[in-house]
């Protein structure tokens, strides 16, 4: 069976087994392989790495390859002369791009549902986007409007530095407003002549009535509703507001005077007609970013559909995947021996996949692979190798790449 390796890295393949010339069973453990390779069908060569493989068990030698020799797209072709004591070995290997490499076998990967999912997410991007029909250009017009002081998201910028710059103002701006505001907290802990020293009257109030408010409404209660004659009524009056006087004099000013002139500083301050007017202001570029926003496109919500044209800023590699990615088949295997396969991927015309390898996905035969050597386009079968499969495909999904 062809081993799938990654190209340009560094891997360790076991090699063998190493069997005695004479009777070509016996192992041989005490070798030192001199390893040449094929690359894509040149000419044979010494490896590149200077390691000699060293015997792992029942005649299998540990090889070690660098980045050099798996360097080169297609077959690679191992072998060792036959020593003294040794039949000759040989080994085929298919070098594929890191990228497919990845793809096929990083840890989590699943290439059918990924080009399924791939083909469901970039359906939309097929359709005629305003602006262009390309992200880059979209995210160019927000910039655009971005820069735009006049009527765009610029403009709000503005405003919120002239928001920032009115709060700093100390004199007649938002600046003004806040101490004011610091100012009235402050009153309210000034218990010599601020409010605070209402909060103190307030409570010398209670005091100066000679009892406690339930108790003083108990009192107007039994007095008011429960007197059956009904005489004590007009009385109990006038000693209410005898006694009202009373208490607005013990407090030295009225609460109302008080209340007035808070609401004086706070709430009619000429400065405060400003805040109104930015808040207008405000409103009215909201909605024009609402507007401007509505250009992005949501097939899936809260994520931004996106034509990717760059990898990490490299356009060449995002065409590149986009190409291998295009030119992979996926197919389901119906029947088949250790050498065939027969398969529903028809009507691509006879050979085109010779040479190409074909990789199972699932099943018995998940991860077994080999290079395709014929292909008939009518029926959907190809063939390999003798003894390429450990044994016939059923009903397992596979790639070509």
């Amino acid at each position: 069976m062809t081993q799938i390796l990654k190209q340009s890295t560094a891997v360790d393949v076991l090699i063998g087994p190493f069997l005695d010339k004479t009777d070509a069973l016996t192992a041989e453990t005490g070798e030192s392989p001199s390893v040449k390779l094929s690359k894509n069908g040149q000419a044979l060569g010494a490896k590149n790495d200077a390691t000699t493989p060293v015997h792992d068990a029942d005649g299998y030698h540990n090889c070690e390859l660098d980045a050099t020799d798996t360097d080169t797209i297609g077959m690679l072709v191992l072998t060792v002369i036959g020593s003294a004591n040794a039949l000759p070995v040989r080994h085929e290997y298919q070098v594929v791009e890191q990228d497919v490499f990845e793809f096929m076998y990083a840890d989590g990967s699943s290439p059918d549902a990924d080009v399924i999912s791939i083909l469901a997410d970039t359906g939309e991007l097929q359709t005629d986007w305003a602006n262009g029909g390309r992200l880059d250009l979209l995210l160019d017009a927000v910039q655009t409007d971005l820069d735009n002081g006049t009527d765009g998201l610029g403009a709000l910028k503005t405003l919120i530095d002239t928001v920032n710059t009115d709060l700093a103002n100390g004199t007649d701006g938002l600046g003004a407003l806040k101490t004011l505001i610091d100012t009235v907290n402050t009153d309210l802990s000034n218990a010599t002549d601020g409010l605070g020293a209402i909060k103190a009257e307030t409570a010398l109030i209670v005091t100066d009535t000679g009892t406690t408010l339930q108790a003083e409404l108990d009192a107007i209660q039994a007095a008011v509703i429960t007197n059956a004659a009904g005489v004590d009524i007009a009385a109990d009056i006038i000693a209410v507001k005898a006694e009202t006087a009373l208490i607005v004099t013990d407090t030295g000013t009225t609460l109302q005077a008080e209340l007035d002139a808070i609401q004086a500083a706070v709430i009619t301050n000429a400065a405060g007609a400003d805040v109104a007017a930015d808040i207008i202001a405000m409103k009215v570029d909201t909605a024009a970013i609402l507007v401007d926003t509505d250009k992005f496109v949501f097939t899936v919500a809260n994520q931004v559909d996106a034509n990717v044209v760059a990898i990490s800023g490299d356009a060449t590699a995002a065409d590149n995947l986009e190409a291998s990615m295009e030119t992979m088949v996926v197919g389901t295997a119906d029947g088949g021996s250790t050498s065939t396969v027969e398969s529903n991927v028809t009507g691509h015309g006879d050979d085109t996949f010779i040479g190409r390898v074909l990789l199972f996905r699932t099943g018995t035969l998940q991860h077994e692979s080999g290079v395709i050597t014929d292909y008939d386009s009518s029926a959907g079968d190809f063939t390999f190798a003798a003894s390429s499969f450990t044994t016939g495909a059923t009903s397992e999904t596979f790639v070509i790449v």
